[in-house]
């Protein structure tokens, strides 16, 4: 029953993905993006670390999450709230990395991996003077 949950939520994930990279089109029909700046590495790009500001005006920002004793939880689904919700899938390093507008933007897990809980009480995570934020989770009891 979990497993089909878990699928459930990757589902809809990748559907929010694909529906926000929908509307990354000019609405007169032309695309004036890049080949480049196509697809889901638009919003989601795990192996794009580079905090510096591109042409487009996004900028990177970092989601880590690992266990008490500094490993790497994959597979954690995250999100970057402001106005909207991107969703993001952290790869084998644990890192889930966002392409975004600058701007104030708060970290919340979609769903907990399997076998962790949060280690304080907690839940809503907020960059604070980088783009970077670790989020670290405990083994349920």
């Amino acid at each position: 029953m979990k497993s089909i949950k878990m699928l459930l939520v990757i589902v809809l994930a990748l559907c929010m993905v694909f529906t926000l990279c929908a509307c990354d089109k000019d609405t007169s029909g032309n695309d004036n993006s890049t080949p480049e700046d196509t697809g889901a590495s638009n919003l989601i790009n795990s192996t794009n670390t580079d905090a510096s500001e591109k042409d487009d005006g996004k900028v990177s920002y970092t989601v880590r999450v690992e266990d008490t004793e500094g490993a790497p939880i994959a597979g954690a689904m995250v999100q970057l709230c402001k106005d909207a919700c991107v969703p993001g899938v952290t790869d084998a390093s644990g890192v889930a990395s966002f392409q975004l507008a600058e701007d104030d933007y708060k970290v919340t897990m979609m769903t907990m991996p399997a076998g962790y809980t949060y280690v304080s009480d907690e839940t809503e995570f907020h960059f604070n003077d980088s783009r970077d934020i670790t989020i670290t989770l405990k083994a349920a009891e």
